[in-house]
């Protein structure tokens, strides 16, 4: 048989007073149900609600950059016939050194 463990005031069992001990789970912010089935409901913090817009935001406008980027068609308007053609752009890579290089792209 195991003797409990006295503390100087006979065998009555005094906590430490100056401990303050957390009974809840630590875990994210915000109300999760216990249950985790379909339907149930979650509530984010504020700021767990800003963090997920400015993500969503964030990426959605480099898809629509690269959307831009990727179907976009250079054209140039003629004043003399009144109509749109491809424009072209002629440039040269590396200028003045060895290794020129001349560009053409329609």
């Amino acid at each position: 048989m195991t003797k409990k463990k006295e503390n100087g005031f006979g065998s009555f069992g005094f906590k430490d007073v100056g401990k303050e001990t957390y009974k809840g789970k630590y875990g994210a912010p915000g109300k999760y149900p216990g249950n985790r089935r379909y339907g149930s409901t979650i509530t984010r913090t504020v700021i767990e609600k800003y963090d997920l817009d400015s993500n969503w935001v964030k990426w959605r406008k480099g898809y629509e950059y690269y959307n831009q980027a990727a179907w976009y068609v250079l054209e140039e308007y003629d004043n003399y016939t009144k109509e749109y053609r491809k424009a072209e752009v002629k440039s040269k890579l590396y200028q003045g050194t060895p290794d020129e290089v001349n560009i053409h792209y329609e």
